[in-house]
């Protein structure tokens, strides 16, 4: 499982995760990582041990903050924090981004 690049848990195939599980840090080596429609609160700092991540999907959860941790991803290419409809306004995300 160390050498897993994609993961798609997106909560239109039936998950309903209210946290991201702490599995997913020790999955060093993924490239994509969908976690889109579920019932995620927040995004912990761990975050930034995927750094070979290229592709989060975090639209459609009740995220209203990213970490400060997703400035750490160097390889970040698509941030994808679509219809959020508890969160910051989008400048803030680009700013955290940035």
């Amino acid at each position: 499982m160390h050498k897993l690049q994609y993961l798609d848990l997106g909560g239109i195939k039936g998950n309903a995760l209210t946290q991201m599980p702490d599995a997913l840090f020790e999955l060093t080596a993924l490239v994509t990582l969908d976690l889109s429609a579920n019932y995620i609160h927040q995004v912990p700092q761990q975050i930034q041990q995927l750094q070979q991540l290229q592709r989060l999907v975090l639209r459609r959860n009740r995220l209203t903050q990213l970490p400060n941790a997703i400035t750490t991803l160097q390889k970040i290419q698509v941030l994808d924090v679509s219809d959020f409809p508890h969160v910051c306004s989008g400048k803030q995300i680009i700013d955290v981004i940035t």
